[in-house]
C-alpha cells in the first residue's frame, strides 16, 4: 500500500485529496490482481463463503452466511472464517460473536468481481 500512494502522489492524484476525494480514485489492476491471487490460493468451501459474503456487504454475520449455505454445515462455515481470517482478508469485528468485516474495501470488492470455484 506505500508504494500505492507514492505512486499516486508522483502522479498528483493525491494533491490537496481529502476523504471524499480519495474514495474515487482509480486502483491500479496489480493491486487487485494480488488480493485476486491471495483469493485463489484459498480452499474452495472458504471461497464459497466468501463470495456472497462480499456481496452483501464489506460486514457480513455468521448467521446470514449459515441461511445461505445450507449445503454447508456450521463447523464448515467457521473452518472457511479461520481460513480467511489466518489471511487476513478478513476480520471479526470486536466485541460482536459472529460479526466479521473485509479487512479492506478492496478484498470485498475484488472478491465480487471474482468468478466462484
Amino acid at each position: 500500500m506505500t508504494e500505492l500512494v507514492r505512486l499516486l502522489v508522483s502522479q498528483g492524484e493525491m494533491e490537496g485529496a481529502g476523504l471524499e476525494e480519495s474514495q474515487g480514485l482509480r486502483i491500479p489492476e496489480g493491486v487487485r490482481e494480488v488480493i485476486g491471487r491471495r483469493s485463489n490460493r484459498l480452499s474452495e468451501t472458504c471461497n464459497r463463503i466468501l463470495s456472497p459474503a462480499a456481496v452483501i456487504g464489506r460486514e457480513f454475520s455468521l448467521n446470514l452466511l449459515v441461511r445461505l449455505h445450507e449445503e454447508i454445515s456450521e463447523d464448515q462455515l467457521l473452518e472457511g472464517l479461520e481460513e480467511a481470517l489466518e489471511t487476513r482478508l478478513i476480520e471479526e469485528l470486536p466485541q460482536t460473536v459472529g460479526r466479521y468485516q473485509f479487512a479492506h474495501r478492496l478484498a470485498q470488492e475484488t472478491l465480487t468481481q471474482e468468478p466462484v470455484p
